[in-house]
């Protein structure tokens, strides 16, 4: 059979929760301080009528299964129940031990014992399991304090372990030797760097003060002492006893000598620095002018390709709905501007007279109400019907002419141009399937223009 007992501790060390009665100096006297039920030190004292003293969590659970004081068999109830003011002072009195008195000291289980039953070749075996007791501590605390002094005692307590506030790796320290930790043992305590003041760990300051841009070095070539920010500057542009090119070597002089030399040599050699120099600047402008010429010639490219564009243009007309906007006999493009006239597309669906009957006819229109009175305009354009399915064979009509349009007889102007039969309505039955009209019932038109040129008329 195994009894567990539980105790109750004042104790708020890490290392252990010490039941109280281990720190009881008077031991003799602490037993008239002893529950009747658990045998333990009161916690919060009741008692009965006749002055029977119990812990108050103890009494009422048995109070619960019968209301009778276990000690003397009195009736007693909840309600009766009193408190022992007088075993609570004596209690908050109680003389302690500091719990950093004693440290923890954890038993080996017991050799286990074996029993066999040879009769029913049962076996029986019996083991102690692992424990815990507590031993005093030669370098623990020796300060005797009252129960009720206790914890504001082990607050301050220099013998309380402590855990180092750098890293966990290092441990814990007792309170009175934690500061000389943090100065003196503790691998993870930070310090300042004393070149450049910036906080690093104690164990990488020997790294960092490899790498300290501000600590202290040596030019490898001239020994002059300076920072190590400064050392790259210095080897490049200061340092007289590095090895450096000419001040001319740019236009030519492949000499190497020290930095401290750099004088005597230009003077020395000033007459061929000046004949390098006069080769040199030929050649520069020898390039640059052909760059200059290649460049310019790209710039005239550029805005020949420019220009050009300005002078073309693309407009792209969809008939949407072709098969009920066909009914309306004539159908017209939105308004356009190109080379400063206004322009529409427009055509006839069925043919614009009695001999082009089943064919579209179709036009390019100068808008002369709001054309420039008094200007032609010479252009080229084509218009396309595309077919969806094969754009190779779309229909293309090519044109030339000059706007606005002189009949025959000089009377009479037209301000449109044109092909009467540019396409065979059958082209555009969708039941067909040849491309023009597809199940978007969609009629695409395309229109490419291009200016040739424009002139005032007399």
């Amino acid at each position: 059979t195994t009894t567990t007992t539980t105790t109750t501790s004042t104790s708020t060390t890490e290392e252990a929760n010490i039941p109280i009665e281990i720190l009881i100096v008077d031991t003799e006297a602490s037993k008239e301080l002893q529950c009747g039920i658990c045998l333990q030190l009161l916690q919060r004292p009741r008692q009965c009528k006749n002055g029977h003293l119990f812990c108050q969590e103890c009494i009422e659970r048995c109070l619960m299964k019968n209301q009778v004081c276990p000690s003397c068999r009195c009736f007693l109830s909840f309600v009766e129940l009193g408190r022992s003011l007088f075993v609570e002072r004596h209690l908050r009195q109680l003389k302690l031990y500091c719990s950093n008195r004693f440290k923890q000291v954890i038993l080996p289980p017991t050799t286990t014992t074996t029993t066999t039953n040879n009769n029913n070749n049962l076996t029986m075996r019996k083991k102690q399991e692992e424990g815990e007791t507590y031993e005093v501590d030669e370098r623990g605390c020796n300060e005797i304090c009252t129960l009720e002094s206790l914890m504001i005692h082990f607050s301050i307590c220099g013998y309380t372990m402590v855990q180092c506030k750098h890293s966990i790796k290092c441990g814990t320290y007792r309170r009175h030797d934690i500061e000389n930790h943090y100065k003196t043992t503790c691998a993870y305590r930070p310090v300042s760097c004393p070149h450049c003041l910036v906080d690093v760990l104690v164990d990488s300051l020997s790294e960092h003060e490899e790498v300290c841009l501000k600590a202290p070095v040596k030019c490898s070539t001239c020994f002059a002492s300076l920072l190590r920010f400064e050392l790259q500057e210095h080897e490049k542009e200061k340092c007289m006893m590095s090895l450096v090119s000419c001040p001319f070597s740019d236009s030519g002089c492949s000499k190497m000598m020290l930095r401290k030399d750099i004088n005597k040599h230009v003077t020395e050699n000033a007459i061929d620095h000046l004949i390098l120099m006069q080769c040199s600047f030929s050649s520069q402008i020898k390039n640059l002018t052909s760059e200059l010429k290649l460049k310019d010639e790209k710039i005239q490219a550029l805005e020949k390709a420019r220009d050009s564009k300005k002078h073309e243009a693309k407009i792209i007309w969809n008939v949407e709905n072709y098969s009920v906007a066909r009914k309306k006999n004539y159908l017209q493009s939105e308004k356009f501007q190109f080379a400063g006239f206004p322009w529409f597309i427009g055509f006839y669906t069925d043919g614009d007279n009695d001999d082009c009957r089943g064919y579209i006819s179709i036009y390019l229109f100068l808008d002369e109400k709001y054309a420039p009175k008094n200007k032609s305009v010479s252009i080229e354009f084509t218009i396309r019907f595309i077919n969806q399915k094969d754009p190779l064979l779309s229909i293309k009509k090519d044109f030339k002419i000059t706007f606005p349009i002189v009949a025959a007889d000089s009377s009479k102007r037209k301000s449109g141009w044109g092909d009467r039969r540019a396409l065979k309505n059958t082209h555009l039955d969708a039941t067909r399937n040849l491309g023009f009209i597809l199940d978007d019932d969609c009629l695409h038109v395309e229109l490419d223009l291009s200016l040739k040129h424009t002139q005032w008329l007399l």
